[in-house]
């Protein structure tokens, strides 16, 4: 019997395919179940191969798929991206599977309700803008890149209901991708109000089941609308129109563990593949877009105006450093409040730390709690009155006494959300307050359920962390306050200024969208009134701020005018880690680069036991870039350093973590 032979992706970390055989031929990017030394897993077919003789060839248990889980488009974009990021070929794959189909298991059919799409909703009039942005969009059916550049409120989302509906008129599917869970119950409202049928969902915290359910429904075209986070961005389509990311300068679409990719570019080079438009949308557009908008490789579609035609909010710094402040609040503020809350309206606070405290420490030697896995400080929290690490989510008593040097004088120090809504329920009584951040959305619907009761047309404290800025609309938000900035202000990240002008433009976003607040306003709390960033943010112009910052870049020769890459270690041990990278940091010394810094501890130090430390290099080219990336990966194979340690690549990265 002839036997055909196979390269097979494992998930595992190891840079190359594996060789088995087969009584038939097998279509690349299926399925099939394999013995792997004592094990057995599921690998994915690359190519089909002669057969080597040189090595032992073992044959496939079993093929897994009888149409192949991964389109031919869909495996171009994925072989790209482990190229790219320089990851395992193996753990791509296998991170772009429902959990479903990463196990031995064969497809199931299920059964969609409700799959007939039709314009049920009311349709808005569209302004001027918009209508323009539309034209301009469906003047190409292939791939171009269209940037949304549009102000918070100005509809945005309404744009991206006209093309669903483009993409249904012509029985094609739409993905919308979205940095985070919490955005989706909302639009999930919006797009069936609309739309009826059934709109598709795709994250983490669903079941492996309904997650196939979806995966499923998607290949099949049953389901013609996704929303998703990430890992949505290699779905199956049977027959896909467009592609929409919305907030696309978010940084949670790239991942910062295992395979480090951006969700962002990975979707436009699968629109690319696909041939078919993608649509970034943001208030505030990634330095990065806006390059490549200056370059004419991206199409800017502008909304100047909110869609209502209600005013932006006005932007105030008020200095910390000349008034009393108490937990967190100036006494001004506290005032502004409640006055806020007496006119029947909302009021927004902005404080990017969960938990009461965020420091537990002795008073007399300065003793601070930390985590003994990750090496961070421990929050006090209020409700469960332990110490909390916010990485690992290890818990731990409270001591009665100091366990440096025994004495009883601990205290705690530091403003977190608990601690603000404490203070508030005791200041501000007549107000009902909400507190949204992880802790109080872990629950199925949480976030759903908090938004609805917020959104009853009464007086009202919402109190939260970055959550809260991240496309939510709140209508009867008139003041929004901004504490604990000066953070980010002191961060050593090179895009720290960028990030900071995102935040407090996302912030300020929810402020006064709509017609019956005429007077909003935003106001900053801070012990750096004179930051630069921040008085350039007060008239609320992003776009005139991102250009400083692209100077900036362009002077200090930083991304995106240059390709940047983190060599990244990981193990139990300080010295593994410092060992590898300075040998890592000798070869690329001898290239002699003009940026590279380290061997240096990741910002997060150490997590769950094992250390993290970092080089950073920088290239004048991203074709540069890769060529030397990949020689080195060769050559540090058969370094004994590399044994000791996890080693990880960082193509493009968006900090030192």
């Amino acid at each position: 019997m002839k036997n055909f032979y196979f390269n097979i992706a494992l998930p595992l970390p190891i840079r190359k395919t594996f060789q088995y055989s087969y009584s038939e031929k097998i279509k690349k990017g299926s399925r099939v179940f394999v013995p792997f030394g004592s094990r057995k897993l599921v690998g994915i077919v690359i190519e089909e191969v002669k057969e080597d003789k040189s090595i032992e060839t073992k044959n496939i248990i079993a093929l897994l798929d009888n149409l192949p889980s991964f389109s031919s488009k869909a495996f171009e974009c994925i072989i790209w991206a482990s190229k790219y990021y320089h990851h395992p070929i193996g753990e791509v794959f296998h991170s772009f599977l429902p959990n479903h189909l990463r196990k031995n298991n064969l497809h199931k059919d299920y059964a969609v309700s409700n799959n007939d799409y039709s314009i049920i909703g009311e349709k808005p009039k569209l302004t001027d803008e918009q209508n323009n942005a539309l034209k301009i969009y469906k003047n190409s059916s292939d791939f171009k890149v269209n940037v949304i550049n549009g102000v918070t409120g100005s509809g945005k989302t309404e744009i991206y209901l006209r093309i669903i509906e483009k993409n249904l008129e012509e029985d094609k599917s739409t993905l919308l991708l979205v940095p985070e869970i919490n955005l989706i119950p909302q639009l999930i409202k919006v797009f069936s109000e609309r739309f009826g049928g059934n709109i598709g969902v795709y994250h983490s915290k669903q079941t492996p089941i309904q997650k196939y359910k979806t995966w499923q429904a998607s290949a099949n075209g049953n389901i013609k609308i996704i929303i998703g986070t990430r890992s949505s961005v290699m779905l199956p389509f049977k027959k896909i129109g467009s592609i929409i990311v919305d907030e696309e300068h978010d940084e949670s679409y790239k991942q910062n563990e295992g395979f480090r990719y951006s969700a962002r570019d990975l979707a436009i080079k699968r629109a690319q593949v696909e041939n078919v438009p993608i649509i970034l949308g943001s208030a505030t557009p990634s330095i990065t877009t806006i390059d490549n908008i200056a370059k004419n490789k991206f199409i800017e579609l502008v909304l100047k105006k909110r869609f209502d035609g209600s005013n932006p909010p006005k932007i105030l710094l008020y200095d910390s450093n000349k008034t009393k402040i108490n937990n967190g609040i100036s006494e001004e503020l506290l005032e502004l409040i409640k006055e806020t809350i007496a006119q029947g309206k909302q009021v927004l606070i902005f404080n990017n730390r969960r938990g009461y405290a965020p420091f537990y420490q002795c008073l007399e030697c300065d003793w601070i709690a930390s985590c003994n896995s990750c090496e961070t400080n421990l929050v006090y929290h209020e409700d469960l009155k332990r110490l909390v690490c916010h990485r690992c989510e290890s818990k731990y008593g409270i001591p009665d006494n100091c366990p440096s040097c025994s004495k009883s004088s601990l205290n705690i120090s530091g403003v977190g959300t608990q601690r603000i809504e404490k203070y508030l329920q005791e200041e501000v009584k007549e107000a009902q307050i909400f507190r949204i951040d992880y802790d109080t959305t872990r629950k199925k619907d949480a976030i759903d359920d908090l938004i609805t009761e917020i959104n009853k047309d009464k007086a009202a404290i919402l109190i939260g962390t970055q959550m809260l800025s991240k496309g939510h609309d709140f209508p009867n938000v008139a003041l929004s306050i901004i504490l604990n900035i000066d953070t980010l202000i002191n961060n050593p990240d090179f895009n720290t200024a960028e990030k900071l002008s995102q935040l407090m433009v996302q912030v300020s976003g929810r402020v006064g969208r709509s017609r019956n607040i005429k007077d909003g306003k935003v106001i900053i709390q801070t012990r750096y009134p004179n930051d630069k960033n921040l008085l350039n943010l007060r008239d609320g112009n992003y776009m005139k701020v991102a250009k400083g910052i692209i100077n900036d870049r362009k002077n200090l020769n930083q991304p995106p005018y240059t390709a940047s890459a983190i060599i990244l270690a990981t193990s139990p041990k300080k010295e593994s880690n410092i060992a590898y990278l300075n040998e890592a940091r000798q070869y690329f010394d001898n290239l002699k680069l003009e940026t590279i810094y380290g061997p240096m501890p990741s910002q997060v130090s150490k997590l769950k036991g094992r250390y993290k430390h970092l080089i950073y290099i920088q290239f004048s080219s991203r074709s540069q870039l890769h060529k030397e990336i990949n020689k080195f990966l060769l050559i540090s194979e058969k370094w004994s350093t590399l044994k000791k340690v996890k080693a990880m690549i960082d193509i493009d990265p968006n900090n030192f973590y």
